[in-house]
């Protein structure tokens, strides 16, 4: 059975390396997020540059349906700055529901092999947490890890939701997790 660890840190450095992180973009490839402007600070644009080669081949009609659409970018190799090789994009045009998003990230990472992921706290529809969505993104989260769960019982992977200093002492983002999965 998936599971979840709920830890305090940083998701591109963290002590205990990942297969991949996870995080939500728009359409166009990009997001503005703390930790979008973190990986891109930490690890250059190169995951970004490859995410939106991809989108730039999609036609009209692809480009209509792509909410909800998954795309998992490879990275080289694992340089020594950072936790993780590969990064899963979900694309949030925000007609679907956090804890849908959340159960594509999980059923991608596993139907990919990965042993191990990390995201950080995810708010569909916005690019940060705020105190006013804590509630909701915790039970969003939590119905997409259940639905997981329900759907791949055999999954043996590992979720690691990873909450930063910054947002645990502006918003106390901890308690959003205090719902056990």
């Amino acid at each position: 059975m998936l599971q979840v660890n709920v830890i305090l840190g940083d998701v591109i450095r963290m002590s205990q390396p990942v297969d991949a992180i996870a995080t939500l973009v728009n359409s166009k490839g990009d997001w503005f997020s703390n930790f979008d402007k973190t990986l891109k600070g930490n690890c250059g644009h190169r995951y970004h540059l490859k995410l939106s080669s991809e989108l730039e081949r999609l036609d009209d009609e692809q480009e209509q349906t792509l909410d909800g659409k998954i795309y998992i970018i490879k990275g080289e190799r694992l340089p020594p700055n950072q936790s993780f090789k590969d990064v899963i994009f979900a694309i949030d045009d925000s007609s679907l529901r956090l804890s849908v998003l959340i159960f594509k990230i999980l059923e991608a990472a596993h139907l990919a092999g990965y042993k191990r992921i990390a995201i950080p706290p995810l708010s569909g529809g916005i690019s940060f947490i705020s105190s006013s969505n804590i509630i909701n993104t915790a039970l969003e989260t939590k119905i997409g890890v259940s639905n997981f769960r329900n759907q791949y019982p055999e999954s043996n992977m590992i979720l690691d939701i990873v909450v930063d200093n910054l947002t645990s002492q502006n918003h106390d983002s901890r308690i959003m997790f205090l719902i056990k999965f």
